[in-house]
């Protein structure tokens, strides 16, 4: 196995715990859309439902629950506005958090 892959899965298994208090605060943010928080909730009672809807889906019933769950998690804050969500990030300290921002410094005249 490469190393370099096993010390990438070793970071995501790390930043787990932020991920789950930056989904928890963006849960308690009323400027995230109400249908993505009900999406978000839904997904995860589907997937971790004794009644396995993913088990003729060739492609899906590979995945483990796990994976789902950290699918949808990804796609609720992706979703989210990404101004909360980077205002979340910054109050974490979450390593990244205006990485996807834009520089708006005015420039010299």
């Amino acid at each position: 196995m490469n190393p370099l892959l096993l010390f990438e899965k070793s970071k995501l298994l790390f930043s787990l715990p932020n991920y789950g208090r930056l989904i928890m605060r963006l849960y308690r943010d009323g400027r995230v859309p109400v249908w993505l928080k009900m999406a978000g909730i839904a997904a995860a009672v589907l997937v971790v439902s004794p009644l396995d809807p993913f088990a003729d889906i060739p492609f899906l019933n590979v995945l483990d629950d796990a994976a789902l769950l950290m699918l949808a998690a990804k796609l609720f804050v992706n979703f989210a506005p990404a101004a909360v969500v980077a205002e979340h990030r910054i109050a974490l300290g979450i390593v990244g958090a205006v990485a996807g921002m834009k520089n708006v410094t005015p420039g010299k005249t």
